[in-house]
């Protein structure tokens, strides 16, 4: 017992009696009590039995202290086998797992960078039946997909190069087909310009040419006119009325067909002038009166009184509002025909609303689109039936727009139309086709 250096102390009693007693050298005269008594000893009293009877009782005591040391160099042991055993262990998995997982897929890794780079024509080695194995039969699938994949691209880029090259030529050969056609188109219409502007030359020449005879016509057939109603003629004042009535319907168409030919020659004047207003309304509709009392209609003027001054050209307006009018007066019988003139401040700009109004036949939806082309009425009958060349309009719309302003129309048919003029108050004589000339 005493060879372990943990006990220091042993005794035996048989009954009451002291059978053996030792202890280490250094504790030689101390007895059980002392180390019962002191903590840095571990003590055990425990009875012995023979075949069942208590022969004696056996005390011992333990250093602590060699116990701790003992526990000690114990754990070393241990942590020192554990220690080995870990890394014994890491080591072997290392090997292992680079030998049967590291090296396969780093082999994988290669494979898949060589795929990526476009290299597909070297398989990928498979002698595994585990998840690796099969993540290599993947990678293989995926690259005879890409190969296919790769082999219908190249086949679709030579067909689309091929249709390309196909297309290249259709539009090379389209577009010098285009190029000679625009300009044959251009020729066309260099020579329908020069033709358009050789006309309305001509048509201006020969309108003055005949407005000269005619005025000769109009002012002997009025000298006539006056000396025969002096000898009492009546048969020959109607024949000279019917001769000085169409001598002035020649001389309106004439002068309309010359102002349109101006238009389009681009040698209409701009004759600037401030006037008063109600003045001019007066005289056109003193002009005009005489078309309203023809079909029986009412002449009504709104609002003509203490309108001021406008800057425009006068004889201009004058003929818009004289279009207009005879216009309402020859397609209204029995009916109603008005002017209303209204100023009014739009956006910090003053204008003139000139609104004629009548209860005549009314134009269609269909009618409305072409009413403002040259040589054009509502329709081919509306010329016969009430005659003119259809310029009115057209003419009344290009003086406005050379004055900064514009017509437009709302109509029903059966019920009549209004036509509404806009013009500034102050023309500022703008329009590049015109030529501007200013009146003190």
């Amino acid at each position: 017992m005493f060879l372990d250096d943990t006990v220091v102390y042993a005794r035996i009693f048989e009954g009451e009696q002291i059978f053996a007693e030792k202890s280490q050298q250094e504790f030689k005269d101390v007895s059980f009590d002392f180390f019962a008594n002191d903590n840095r000893f571990f003590t055990r009293q425990s009875s012995i039995f023979y075949e069942g009877s208590r022969i004696g009782t056996i005390q011992i005591a333990l250093s602590y202290e060699t116990i701790q040391e003992e526990l000690r160099l114990n754990v070393i042991i241990i942590l020192t086998l554990t220690v080995l055993v870990i890394v014994s262990i890491s080591l072997t998995s290392f090997v292992i797992s680079k030998r049967y997982i590291a090296r396969p897929l780093l082999q994988l890794q290669l494979s898949a960078e060589r795929i990526a780079r476009g290299e597909l024509e070297a398989p990928i080695d498979v002698t595994r039946l585990d998840e690796i194995g099969n993540l290599a039969n993947n990678l293989n699938d995926m690259r005879d997909s890409i190969r296919q994949l790769f082999e219908a691209l190249r086949n679709s880029n030579a067909k689309l190069e091929e249709s390309n090259r196909t297309l290249e030529q259709n539009v090379d050969a389209r577009t010098l087909e285009l190029a000679e056609a625009m300009e044959e188109a251009q020729m066309a219409r260099a020579i329908a310009e020069d033709a358009n502007r050789a006309k309305s030359v001509f048509l201006a020449n020969m309108s003055h040419e005949l407005r000269t005879p005619l005025n000769a016509i109009i002012g002997y057939s009025e000298m006539m006119l006056e000396e025969v109603e002096q000898f009492d003629k009546e048969q020959a004042v109607a024949d000279l009325s019917r001769i000085q009535n169409a001598g002035r319907h020649l001389l309106g168409l004439i002068s309309d067909v010359l102002d349109l030919s101006k238009i389009e020659a681009g040698r209409m004047e701009l004759v600037l002038e401030t006037f008063e207003l109600s003045q001019v309304i007066q005289e056109v509709a003193s002009t005009i009166r005489p078309m309203t009392e023809k079909n029986n209609n009412t002449l009504i003027l709104n609002d003509q009184e203490n309108l001021g001054h406008m800057k425009a050209d006068q004889t201009k307006v004058r003929q818009i509002l004289f279009n207009l009018l005879n216009n309402a007066c020859k397609f209204s019988k029995e009916g109603t025909v008005s002017l209303t003139v209204t100023p009014k401040s739009i956006l910090n700009i003053e204008w003139i609303i000139f609104e004629v109004k009548d209860t005549g036949i009314g134009i269609t939806d269909e009618q409305m689109g072409r009413l403002f082309q040259p040589f054009v009425q509502a329709d081919a009958s509306m010329t016969r039936k009430y005659g003119g060349t259809g310029l009115g309009l057209t003419i009344s719309r290009q003086f406005c727009q050379m004055m900064e302003g514009d017509i437009t129309v709302e109509s029903q048919v059966g019920i009549g139309s209004v036509f509404t003029v806009k013009i500034p108050a102050q023309v500022l004589g703008r329009h590049p086709a015109v030529k501007l000339i200013e009146k003190s």
